[in-house]
């Protein structure tokens, strides 16, 4: 005797889980692979990669330091926070370095705004000896152990330039950044004071806009661009003349959702675009995008 209507209920039931363990295993797989990736980014970069695993061998965090491959270049990393923005960079992989190497001149010229301690200079000068680089970071702590980290390899004595001031569009003496710590070694640190709900100390620091650096700097033309300074992306985007987009080559953004209007993705592609760039732009985590622009008659 055959009773159809149970038999559809039993395929269902049956079919629920084998659909779960599909996913779970695609899920997991990915997460694997994931890993995998970043453990093989790791090896790549840093000669001396076994501190990072011994390091989860010990509870809390006391500091570490670092030497690359290719040229050896050393630094340190002191604190949590910055060890999570070593991870970004060197485990990672956040800016695609290879992919970004390949884009550039073998002497490159780099503005770097939002350069934090220095991080993507000790990678971009592991692979590129003659690179010159112009770096502005607001944050006088994040300042000191950026240029602590150069003085530990003197042949970036010269080719890093480091300046203790913010980046905007429109020319001003002063920005009020919120940050989410006096004591320690800020990373998200913003003009905006509801970037971050943890952003509760507010610093005033000196400011030069994108026009002055290149007028001061003397730069005819900046190979390389890397903004990084958690949604100022926008008033130092759309508020630099149109004029002076022409000396400046390849971008690579962080860029955060932060409304639907003009602060997004996708309204700033439109912009770069407007102003001669060709823009790719993919997903990194929640509401955040790395987004890279190339001129088109360069």
């Amino acid at each position: 005797m055959r009773f159809p209507g149970l038999a559809n209920q039993l395929t269902k039931k049956s079919a629920i889980p084998a659909a779960f363990e599909f996913r779970f295993f695609v899920s997991n797989r990915t997460m694997q692979h994931q890993t995998t990736a970043r453990y093989r980014n790791l090896l790549r970069h840093i000669r001396n990669w076994p501190l990072y695993f011994t390091r989860k061998l010990h509870k809390g965090y006391k500091g570490m330091s670092f030497v690359t491959r290719g040229n050896p270049i050393c630094f340190r990393v002191p604190t949590w926070s910055l060890y999570l923005v070593f991870k970004e960079i060197f485990v990672s992989d956040f800016y695609g370095i290879d992919a970004l190497l390949k884009k550039l001149p073998p002497r490159p010229v780099v503005l770097d705004i939002g350069a934090n301690a220095g991080y993507f200079e000790m990678m971009l000068f592991s692979k590129i000896a003659e690179a010159t680089v112009y770096a502005y970071e607001p944050i006088p702590s994040n300042c000191s152990l950026f240029q602590q980290n150069v003085a530990l390899n003197p042949s970036l004595g010269n080719r890093i330039h480091l300046f203790n001031k913010a980046v905007t569009g429109k020319p001003q003496e002063f920005v009020e950044l919120f940050m989410e710590t006096e004591a320690e070694n800020s990373v998200i640190a913003s003009i905006y004071s509801d970037f971050d709900r943890k952003n509760h100390f507010t610093l005033r620091v000196p400011a030069i806009s994108l026009c002055q650096i290149l007028e001061e700097t003397g730069i005819e033309r900046a190979d390389l661009v890397k903004i990084d300074c958690e949604g100022s992306e926008y008033p130092i985007i759309y508020d630099t003349p149109a004029s002076c987009w022409g000396k400046m080559t390849f971008l690579t953004v962080e860029v955060h959702d932060l409304d639907q209007d003009r602060r997004n993705v996708g309204h700033l592609t439109r912009f770069l675009e407007s102003q001669g760039y060709q823009v790719v732009s993919a997903p990194a985590h929640s509401n955040c995008h790395t987004l890279e622009a190339i001129r088109k008659n360069k």
